[in-house]
């Protein structure tokens, strides 16, 4: 069933901007110090959250076969989380409706499945590096987004949605938040109004 709170998420549209600051060079710096986990198709993960807080209990992979567990029950910020926060202001906003989240890597020819999320979470989705329009492609339902670095966007997952890099290496924040009161207060403080 559609958690009705979701859909409350989307009257701005199905994908919109919100700000934020980032220290790219800083949180890729950090990347290319630790060790991601392969979680398929050339894509590769580091969780910044986990169920306990302990890189064990990290969810790398897809969540459809793991009964039970959801993107709201993993929300426990990891060793990463704590070494990135100073750089990622949304880790800093979102830290107390913090869900799953993690920074994607990949290389050419990396590929997200098409496929629908649930709606226990909001996915707040920002580009870090090499993800321009030659370079990585964000299929959502039946057109491609033009995502630019590093803007970070609202967008309503449970519509079908895709991504392919075409690059050596591409990274991608993709965070998880809960749908709730204290939410769209933050959101509504970060809107990118225009």
């Amino acid at each position: 069933m559609i958690n009705k709170e979701y859909l409350n998420f989307f009257a701005l549209g199905d994908v919109y901007e919100i700000n934020h600051t980032i220290d790219v060079n800083k949180v890729i710096e950090y990347c290319n110090t630790v060790n991601f986990k392969d979680r398929g198709r050339g894509v590769f993960s580091l969780s910044l959250t986990s169920i306990d807080g302990t890189l064990e209990t990290a969810i790398d992979g897809g969540l459809k076969y793991i009964d039970g567990l959801r993107d709201d029950g993993i929300r426990q910020p990891t060793i990463h989380y704590q070494n990135l926060m100073e750089h990622i202001s949304l880790l800093r906003d979102f830290k107390d409706v913090i869900c799953r989240t993690r920074i994607f890597k990949g290389g050419s020819g990396a590929v997200w499945e098409p496929h629908r999320d649930g709606t226990s979470v909001l996915r707040i989705v920002v580009p870090l590096k090499n993800c321009n329009w030659k370079n990585f492609r964000f299929m959502f339902e039946d057109r491609v987004l033009r995502l630019e670095e590093p803007r970070a966007y609202v967008i309503n997952t449970i519509k079908d949605h895709a991504g392919v890099i075409f690059t050596d290496e591409a990274y991608i924040l993709v965070m998880s938040v809960t749908p709730s009161t204290e939410t769209a207060k933050i959101l509504t403080r970060l809107l990118d109004i225009k």
